[in-house]
């Protein structure tokens, strides 16, 4: 979402399964958000929020649905970093005055998992390094997807 014209200022994540259902606010800076600790079941981006400018103050919020399983589901089975993927955002102009403009998410080739994951993990490090469990759990993601050895 780095592409919007505005700054993402947050995202909410739907559980939608199993039966308890149950939204999460993300935290969110540098265009990526995240969760340091959701529970097990299938997550869904639901909704997020942009804001202009630093001292404008001026917010925009845009809602993906509730329906299960849309483009960006995943199914957490265990404690991990998981990856709901990296999106362009895409103003859609309405065809009538009378109706609201759209919006549509675009998956973007160009933010891979591994350099989305290196990006969350600096900001970690500088801003969270309290979250040790989370940094050692990311770093762990990290050696397997650049092929090395877990040890």
């Amino acid at each position: 979402m780095k592409q919007a014209d505005n700054d993402l200022a947050w995202a909410h994540i739907w559980r939608y399964a199993p039966n308890n259902k149950r939204l999460y606010n993300t935290m969110a800076e540098e265009g990526i958000f995240w969760h340091m600790g959701i529970d097990k079941g299938r997550f869904q981006l639901a909704a997020f929020g942009t804001k202009t400018g630093r001292l404008s103050g001026v917010q925009h919020n845009y809602s993906l649905g509730w329906d299960k399983g849309n483009f960006s589901s995943i199914h957490v089975r265990k404690p991990g970093a998981y990856y709901m993927g990296s999106y362009r955002y895409i103003h859609v102009p309405s065809k009538s005055i009378r109706e609201v403009d759209g919006f549509r998410l675009e998956r973007m080739q160009s933010m891979s998992e591994r350099k989305l994951l290196e990006k969350l993990l600096t900001i970690l490090k500088k801003d969270y390094a309290k979250y040790t469990h989370q940094i050692a759990l990311l770093d762990k993601r990290l050696r397997r997807l650049r092929g090395r050895k877990q040890g």
